[in-house]
């Protein structure tokens, strides 16, 4: 598990190097990457991270983590303290999944992180499911009194993006827009054909 995220995060900085060589549109906010928990609470994650974005020569506010619930709480202050150390070089972190995991108040309150991602659980037919509307609508309002971003995830209808507008979520994720593909394919997206 270290091994492929030691990967990953290799590759996601390569890559957003390249991107950045390249002319980064105004558009493109951020790549983020997915930290499992064993990874995330390495002693050395924080330096090596740091290294491989200062290899790279990329502006780590390009680079954003994403944790899952799970992960907060294995053990809060260590957290919060890596999650910190983090922020003050500009890598941003977003709870992933959120509303599946433990979901505490008390927890989320206690870490500073930027970005709430709601499940796709919660999206996935908000349009016809009042249960659903009813979370994520209380989800946007926490996050909103949170000054937190929100990211809905598992976007793929009409319906459910036009339901998530109404809700004035902005920020949004899944297959309606794109399915995961190559990164040739993604650079050629994001800044058109290579010459």
């Amino acid at each position: 598990m270290l091994e492929i995220g030691q990967w990953v995060i290799l590759q996601a900085c390569e890559h957003l190097k390249r991107l950045h060589e390249s002319g980064i549109p105004k558009t493109f906010k951020k790549l983020s990457i997915n930290v499992s928990a064993i990874q995330f609470t390495q002693e050395n994650f924080v330096s090596n991270l740091l290294d491989i974005i200062k290899a790279n020569s990329v502006p780590a506010d390009l680079l954003g983590i994403e944790l899952t619930e799970s992960t907060l709480i294995k053990n809060i202050d260590e957290v919060s303290d890596i999650i910190l150390e983090l922020r003050a070089q500009g890598v941003t972190t977003s709870i992933d999944d959120f509303g599946t995991g433990y979901s505490s108040l008390a927890y989320l309150s206690r870490f500073p992180i930027e970005t709430l991602k709601i499940d796709q659980a919660f999206v996935r037919g908000i349009h016809s499911d009042r249960g659903n509307r009813a979370i994520v609508d209380a989800i946007m309002a926490l996050g909103n009194s949170l000054h937190l971003n929100i990211i809905a995830e598992g976007v793929e209808t009409d319906d459910e993006l036009s339901c998530l507008k109404e809700l004035k979520c902005q920020h949004y994720q899944g297959y309606y827009f794109n399915r995961p593909m190559p990164y040739d394919d993604f650079f050629t997206l994001i800044c058109g054909p290579q010459i």
